[in-house]
């Protein structure tokens, strides 16, 4: 549902600038925050608030925060976190005033109460982050996942600007209209008006977008999906169904799949959002979440393609950091699978308060 939700911010604009203010506009309102913000680091290692939205109740804090360095020690902490691809937050920022002095004069600029961020990495590398302050920490897990996604495009997006360069992939995905009975060149053509930027989403690292034509079994998957499970095309024009399902490894989790797919074929409208086990190209399970929509004919007659993606719960969105246990979402989703298994199971539920202090000074690991 956030691939859909990006493919959308993508096509508003054919300039990386204007993406990026569309996207931070999102964000803030999506996290109900007062203001979303991008901090890029140069190659001196200062850091610089670049872009920013923010509500018309506050003002911008672009010109207050720049050029700060990343090495001052009080930072340190930060950092370490974010090359590690987690999450750094501060849930009372005043708190910062008596237990970390330094640290709060260097972020006294920004005037927050609250702060969430995660980073923009080129592969280890760390080139900046994307954050929103002044939340609400109760929708905490709601945003985490936005601002990941997020993220993934921004790197991308301040590539082409700091580059000077877009990329063109017309060449790339007119192998698609070589395939002269597959509706999914048109369809995209009309839906997405700018194939450039469709595929800067494709190569996203941990997502791994497709689509396809139903009736006609032909499909075009990302590098990145084709890469993961050892398929030898991105275009596969039989048996892409038949493929997939024999790497579904659970019994279970294979006929809730194959009922749900069968349904995309009878109900108009409806949403394929499933959670199950699949085998890599080197046979290891993972974890994935498989979501999209078949799009219909005018008649509401006959499903013509469906756009999907996938993206793997193996990381740190989905496992607690510190102890290694599923974070609440994701173990309901588990919880979840052994009811419709019907399972007798057992659980010990407990919930820890008053950490949000300790994380904020000390880090999540």
């Amino acid at each position: 549902m956030y691939l859909n939700k990006m493919l959308e911010i993508l096509a508003t604009s054919k300039e990386p600038k204007k993406i990026i203010n569309n996207l931070l506009i999102w964000l803030g309102a999506e996290a109900k925050a007062t203001r979303s913000f991008v901090v890029e680091i140069d190659d001196a290692l200062l850091m610089s608030i670049t872009y920013e939205w923010h509500s018309k109740e506050t003002r911008s804090k672009k010109n207050d925060f720049k050029n700060i360095s990343i090495q001052h020690i009080d930072l340190d902490f930060w950092i370490k976190l974010l090359i590690d691809k987690q999450y750094v937050t501060i849930s009372d920022f005043e708190k910062l005033k008596i237990a970390r002095p330094e640290l709060y004069k260097i972020l006294e600029p920004l005037h927050f109460k609250s702060l969430i961020a995660v980073p923009i990495l080129k592969q280890r590398e760390l080139v900046g982050f994307i954050g929103v302050d002044t939340l609400n920490f109760d929708c905490i897990d709601t945003v985490l996942p936005l601002l990941y996604v997020s993220s993934d495009m921004l790197y991308h997006l301040l590539y082409f600007i700091n580059n000077n360069e877009i990329k063109n992939p017309r060449d790339k995905f007119s192998q698609i209209a070589q395939l002269s009975k597959s509706s999914i060149y048109s369809f995209s053509e009309y839906k997405h008006s700018y194939i450039e930027t469709l595929f800067s989403v494709l190569d996203i690292a941990d997502f791994y977008p497709y689509m396809g034509d139903l009736f006609n079994d032909v499909w075009y998957i990302s590098d990145s999906m084709k890469e993961t499970w050892g398929f030898e095309s991105n275009i596969i024009s039989d048996g892409f169904l038949n493929m997939w399902k024999n790497k579904i490894s659970n019994p279970v989790d294979l006929e809730i799949w194959e009922n749900d797919i069968a349904k995309q074929f009878t109900i108009e409208g409806r949403v394929h959002d499933l959670i199950y086990r699949m085998l890599d190209k080197d046979d290891k399970e993972i974890w994935i979440r498989c979501y999209g929509m078949a799009k219909w004919n005018k008649e509401g007659t006959k499903p013509l393609y469906f756009c999907g993606s996938i993206s793997t719960l193996n990381n740190e969105l989905s496992i607690d950091p510190l102890t290694k246990f599923f974070n609440e979402k994701s173990a309901i989703k588990e919880i979840g699978l052994i009811v419709q298994a019907q399972k007798n199971s057992s659980y010990l539920c407990f919930r820890l308060n008053g950490f949000n202090y300790v994380n904020d000074l000390k880090g999540r690991t």
